[in-house]
Parts: C-alpha cells; sequence; structure tokens
C-alpha cells in the first residue's frame, strides 16, 4: 500500500510538471480560455487505459510463433503495444475533438493530443513502478513520459492540418487521419525495440524525435493568429487571422483581433462587421463595445461612437485603454485622408478621456 501511495505521488508531481510545460508553450492560453480546457483533455485521457487493455484482450499474440524471445519482443512491440496503445490514446482524443471542439488553431491539436498522451504515461508509470519499484517511475518520468507526448503530436498535428484547419475537409481526410496514428506506432514499438537491443543509445534516437515535435511546437507557436501584431503590421496579421477564421468561424478571439487589425488598415466596413459577430457571441462585452464606438466614430457616426465609449471605457483594463489609444495614433497620425476629420475625433476624445483619466 505504501509503495501505491509513493508511486502515485511521484506520478502526480511529474505529472504536474509535464502539464505545466505543456501550458507554458501556449502564452495565449489566457486569450482562448484553454487551459480549463487542456485539463479536460488530461482527465479524459486516462480513459485510454481500459480501452488499452480492452484491445491486448482481443488482438492476437502475433508472436506466439516465434521461438526466439528477441525476435518475440519486437514482433509484440510493433505489432501490438505501439499500434494498440497509440490508437487507444488517440481515440479518447478523437472523442474530446468531436465533442468538445476545444482546438482554435493548430497548435491546440498537438497540445490536447500531449495532454491524452501524459494521463496514459502517467497510469503506466505507476504500473511500473509497482512492478520494479521506485527508481522505475522517476527514470520513465524523465524518459517515457516525453516519448509518449512526442508520437501523440504526430496524430495531434494530423487534426490539426487535416481536420481543423481544412475548411474543405472531405471523409477521405478522415481516413487520412486514421492512418496517421500508424507512423506514431511505428516510432512507439521501435523506441520499446531500441531500448531492448541498444539500452542507452536508444535515448537518442527518443532525444531527436522530442526536439523535433518541440520544434514543431514552437515553429506553430510563431505562427498563433494569437501572437500580438503591431497596428503597421496589420496587413500581414490579418491574412493569419482570415485563415483560421476560415475554420473556426466562431471564435470570439479571432474575430476581435480580426476588427482591430481591419480598423488599422482602415477597412472600417469589414472591421464593424467583425465586432459585430463578437458582440453577437458575447453580448455586453465592454472591449468590443468600446472597439464598436471607436469604429463608428471613424465612420463618421459621432454621436453613437461616443455613446458606445463612454459606456463601455469605465470597465476597461489598462491594457485595452492603451490598446484604443494606439489605434487613434495610428489612424491620425498614418498620412492624411478623405478621413482625416473623424480620425482627429478619435485622437481628441481619446485624449481628454486620458486627461480625465489622470485626474
Amino acid at each position: 500500500m505504501l509503495l501505491l501511495v509513493i508511486c502515485i505521488g511521484i506520478a502526480a508531481l511529474s505529472g504536474a510538471a509535464w502539464f505545466g510545460a505543456i501550458l507554458l508553450i501556449d502564452p495565449h492560453r489566457s486569450e482562448k480560455g484553454s487551459t480549463g480546457s487542456l485539463f479536460i483533455s488530461l482527465l479524459f485521457g486516462f480513459a485510454s487505459i481500459p480501452l488499452v487493455f480492452l484491445m491486448y484482450g482481443i488482438v492476437p499474440d502475433l508472436g506466439s510463433d516465434i521461438q526466439n524471445a528477441m525476435g518475440q519482443y519486437i514482433v509484440r512491440n510493433l505489432l501490438i503495444v505501439g499500434p494498440a496503445e497509440e490508437f487507444a490514446k488517440f481515440f479518447i482524443f478523437f472523442l474530446i475533438m468531436i465533442s468538445r471542439k476545444p482546438v482554435q488553431e493548430p497548435l491546440d491539436g498537438m497540445l490536447h493530443a500531449a495532454a491524452v498522451a501524459l494521463a496514459f504515461a502517467l497510469t503506466e508509470n505507476v504500473k511500473y513502478g509497482l512492478q520494479y519499484g521506485i527508481d522505475v517511475i522517476a527514470l520513465r518520468s524523465l524518459i517515457a513520459t516525453p516519448a509518449h507526448l512526442t508520437f501523440s503530436c504526430i496524430w495531434g498535428f494530423a487534426y490539426a492540418v487535416l481536420i481543423h484547419a481544412n475548411p474543405r475537409r472531405r471523409p477521405r481526410d478522415y481516413v487520412i487521419l486514421l492512418f496517421s496514428i500508424f507512423p506514431a506506432a511505428v516510432l512507439h514499438g521501435l523506441s520499446n525495440v531500441l531500448l531492448y537491443l541498444i539500452d542507452e543509445w536508444a535515448l537518442l534516437v527518443d532525444g531527436v524525435e522530442f526536439v523535433a515535435a518541440f520544434s514543431l511546437l514552437l515553429w506553430l507557436q510563431r505562427k498563433s493568429p494569437f501572437r500580438p501584431f503591431r497596428l503597421s503590421d496589420a496587413s500581414r496579421a490579418v491574412q493569419s487571422i482570415d485563415l483560421h477564421l476560415a475554420s473556426n468561424g466562431n471564435s470570439f478571439s479571432l474575430h476581435l483581433r480580426a476588427a482591430l487589425a481591419r480598423a488599422a488598415l482602415r477597412d472600417y466596413g469589414r472591421a464593424r462587421g467583425h465586432i459585430d459577430r463578437c458582440l453577437k457571441l458575447r453580448k455586453g462585452e465592454a472591449f468590443s463595445i468600446a472597439l464598436s464606438g471607436a469604429i463608428h466614430v471613424l465612420q463618421g457616426e459621432t454621436a453613437a461612437g461616443e455613446k458606445a465609449l463612454r459606456l463601455s471605457w469605465p470597465s476597461l483594463t489598462t491594457r485595452q485603454r492603451l490598446t484604443l489609444g494606439r489605434l487613434s495614433r495610428h489612424a491620425a497620425g498614418s498620412h492624411r485622408t478623405e478621413n482625416a476629420y473623424n480620425e482627429f475625433h478619435l485622437s481628441m476624445w481619446m485624449k481628454n478621456q486620458r486627461a480625465v483619466t489622470r485626474k
């Protein structure tokens, strides 16, 4: 009983550390509200354990006819262990994706896959700790756990590309997604085999795979449509935002960012369309009302715009007020246009409001 408590304690500590690492990879999780969503994926990931045991009971022992012990080990890991465990994790992941739809950008697909895999790895670590001792569970927390996260990134990325980021998805895309399990299964089985054959040298292979997966995560992080942008770079930012809105048209955050970017580009009509969508998704949200007011002023609807700004201003955070201030200075300071009067009017309203706030 004491050993079980110790193993669960070590697994819980390592799980908290790895889950924290998953959260740190996404700096925009608070904006998307994805922290709780990832934790839910972690909890549901434990459902992959009974599923994999069920598969072990159904799948025939393909290595039973092989006389050589090494041959049996290789066949079982490549043809049973790898496929069964990766399919179990993927199946739970896919159920989460189609039921909760938590993915807002491709990065989320890989992180949710990693969260599901983490639950599986923690349970497996406890099992091996009970069989072989505390040293084994501690070692597996550093070696086997990141390996499980790496394998899951393959089908997590496949889901992000084939389903989430593909608004014209067809039935064959789901078939290809299903087959994305096999590269992960092969790497999983191969990792076990190499560890059996060449001991610690197998860690070099696992390390290369982990670095590759981590590099892909960082690349997706840099390409995130939620990444902060300068108003002067709004043209480039809006391309990325529009691309992701095509597959995630009900994202409040993306519509809000699109409204801000298009306002900076003086595309006030389309900016207003995005902000109207925001107000349908979240009625009464203060910053959406304030940005709507600023756009109204920029379109020459001064009375309606100022009313919206006055009503929402007290509820805005300091950061949100600074964002509106930057927008007004960008609109008024870039160059003279036929809309100069409205742009000047907005900048003066912001200037007067800052003066009142300082008092």
